[in-house]
């Protein structure tokens, strides 16, 4: 599955905990895509990985040791040129969505401390590693350039203000009230399937946990939301509610499913329509990213140098 607004605030919880206060010692740019930060916090050595893949974006801390280029790409220089040696003040997450912001607290060449914000946006082809002055929103540099001919809403180019995606016009999962949510069920066209009604109106849920939410409601998530009873439609409430309840108190159980010794899926809750399936648990989301997607990204690059 691709990561969800879910698994990015698990992700969040666990590098907030490990990574706030700490200074970044160095920066590398192995790949064109992929940035490691690595971070001195409490004695310990951290590698922050960033990458903005088409196919596995991902953020998480690394055990992993990587060749770099004889020559640093450019963004890489930007990089260590703004925030090198500079403080992680607060990682966030905006909302429920796929962004990361991290806030750089670092001293500029000359000696004026100013705030940056590494802004990461894990969305599939559109996955991108933004450099940003906090003070005024103004890029600095991106792993990937966005021009105007390329998207006529935002550009990401250096010394231009930063744009955030469009919004999708769904409600904001963290904050907002039931009876937002029952205008849009009222609203709702008679061939709308309730899995695909919850992740296509809920901020950073996926069809993955609307099929969870589903479960736990006891209704199945091809069911026509328009021939949905009074009684189902106050069993998908509660159970929406008992499922975000647990994501906004950060009770997370990263876990890996197999279907016999292939990788099936994961996530940062245990779920139970895929209690069929073996399942791996882990005490670190970064853990079980970085072993779910190591060999696919490795295959992946290898097959793209070959080409």
């Amino acid at each position: 599955m691709p990561i969800d607004g879910v698994v990015v605030r698990s992700i969040v919880c666990e590098l907030s905990e490990k990574l706030i206060n700490g200074r970044i010692d160095k920066i590398s740019q192995p790949e064109p895509d992929e940035v490691i930060l690595s971070v001195r916090n409490g004695g310990q050595n951290y590698k922050l990985l960033i990458s903005a893949s088409p196919n596995y974006p991902r953020i998480h801390i690394t055990n992993l040791n990587k060749q770099n280029p004889l020559n640093a790409p450019m963004f890489c220089m930007v990089l260590r040129k703004y925030i090198s040696s500079g403080k992680i003040v607060k990682i966030e997450q905006q909302n429920l969505d796929r962004i990361i912001k991290i806030y750089i607290e670092s001293y500029d060449e000359l000696g004026t401390l100013s705030n940056k914000i590494l802004l990461v946006e894990i969305m599939g082809r559109r996955s991108n590693i933004t450099l940003i002055n906090e003070s005024n929103g103004i890029i600095l540099d991106s792993v990937k350039h966005l021009t105007a001919e390329m998207n006529s809403y935002r550009q990401i180019l250096p010394g231009i203000k930063f744009i955030y995606p469009p919004s999708q016009d769904k409600l904001n999962t963290l904050d907002f009230s039931t009876d937002e949510l029952m205008n849009r069920v009222e609203q709702c066209s008679n061939t709308m399937k309730l899995g695909k009604f919850i992740s296509s109106n809920l901020d950073g849920i996926s069809l993955f946990s609307a099929k969870e939410i589903c479960y736990i409601a006891a209704l199945n998530p091809e069911t026509a939301v328009s021939d949905m009873s009074e009684s189902e439609i106050a069993r998908f409430t509660k159970a929406l509610s008992l499922f975000l309840d647990a994501v906004k108190k950060n009770i997370f159980k990263p876990c890996i499913y197999f279907d016999n010794d292939s990788m099936l899926d994961f996530y940062s809750m245990n779920l139970n329509y895929l209690k069929r399936y073996a399942v791996k648990q882990y005490e670190s989301i970064s853990a079980l990213i970085e072993e779910f997607y190591f060999n696919k990204d490795k295959s992946d690059r290898a097959r793209q140098k070959s080409s």
